[in-house]
């Protein structure tokens, strides 16, 4: 019989990236964004999910309640750039 658990196939890889602790599927190409922000002191959860074809059961993470500075911080480094929108191969 063929394992068909995909998810039991992928390994995954941890990076400390702009102070953040991040374990992610190896392999897969990810991008970070958060909500559209107004920079009035609210907090804003940064997501890292998958971008495009992902295997099933890719890792998705998220960094809740940073302040727009932390967000922003955190948006740059992992994409590559404040207007980048290529994101990372994990």
């Amino acid at each position: 019989m063929t394992n068909t658990n995909r998810a039991a196939d992928l390994k995954t890889k941890t990076v400390t990236l702009a102070g953040f602790t991040l374990t992610l599927t190896e392999g897969v190409r990810y991008i970070a964004s958060r909500p559209f922000a107004d920079r009035k002191g609210r907090t804003y959860d940064v997501t890292i999910k998958p971008l495009g074809f992902a295997p099933e059961g890719a890792l998705t993470h998220v960094e809740p309640a940073l302040f727009y500075g932390q967000a922003n911080h955190l948006l740059n480094a992992f994409n590559d750039g404040p207007m980048s929108f290529d994101g990372r191969v994990w």
